[in-house]
């Protein structure tokens, strides 16, 4: 995953023409790698987040002069490579890199000018503000609510309300893999698969009231679309360790 940082005045640019440019050749990307395009800060107006578009990046190589004229006019002594992009989309809930929780330094992202290499312990927190959850199952976080900073949270849910942030936090913790069978569907299908799993409430939402105090790390934990159908299989909610002895029992007798 890559940062392209833009100024105001050619973020519209940026986006129209799927292209950003560089005074120097970036280093460590690949063809098909997701770009974050974030507007500068001091370029953004009153509640206006910096991230809003991503983009898939095609290739990055020497400009020509036309190119320089034709998309950057005016800056033909500056820019000396150009970043080919495809498949532009807007981010469903465009945010800050500072509003992400346990990022490993806002700083570094802070003081980069142009183009930066996201760190790969950030893009498992990253990913899940890219992709809005499509699951129905009970207990998959699908809806956001009101969540505050600490260890604990205080949040009002009710069978219809999920929260995204605790989504996040669960994420951050117990990894992107399912809790029982390992199943990690970026390992399996690759980019397409990258920041998708269910969240399961270990104690059903259904069995507390309207407002409870959760723990992102005690009470959420990763589970395979598969694993978390098996949960709540036979009507009543099974715990996760139900769940893993009996697929362990299974594979013993293979």
């Amino acid at each position: 995953m890559l940062l392209f940082k833009t100024s105001g005045q050619t973020f519209e640019s940026v986006i129209r023409n799927e292209k950003h440019a560089f005074p120097n050749c970036p280093k460590n990307w690949f063809r098909g790698e997701t770009v974050l395009v974030s507007k500068n800060k001091a370029d953004c107006i009153h509640s206006e987040k910096q991230i809003s578009y991503t983009m898939k990046l095609l290739e990055i190589r020497p400009t020509t002069d036309n190119e320089i004229r034709k998309y950057w006019p005016g800056n033909d002594s500056r820019w000396k490579y150009i970043a080919i992009c495809t498949e532009t989309s807007h981010v469903p809930n465009p945010f800050n890199l500072d509003d992400v929780h346990n990022l490993s330094s806002t700083q570094h992202y802070k003081d980069v000018q142009i183009f930066a290499k996201i760190k790969s312990e950030d893009e498992a927190l990253i990913l899940p503000l890219l992709t809005p959850s499509s699951s129905n199952t009970p207990d998959e976080i699908i809806s956001p609510q009101q969540y505050y900073e600490g260890a604990y949270q205080k949040i009002s849910v009710n069978s219809y309300e999920r929260n995204l942030k605790a989504r996040r936090e669960c994420i951050a913790h117990h990894g992107l893999s399912c809790a029982i069978c390992r199943f990690n569907f970026g390992n399996r299908y690759g980019e397409l698969g990258e920041g998708y799993i269910h969240v399961h409430h270990v104690v059903p939402l259904s069995k507390i009231g309207k407002e409870y105090t959760v723990d992102p790390v005690k009470d959420l934990i990763p589970l395979c679309a598969n694993c978390h159908a098996m949960v709540h299989r036979t009507g009543t909610t099974l715990t996760v360790d139900q769940v893993r002895k009996s697929l362990k029992t299974r594979l013993r007798k293979k």
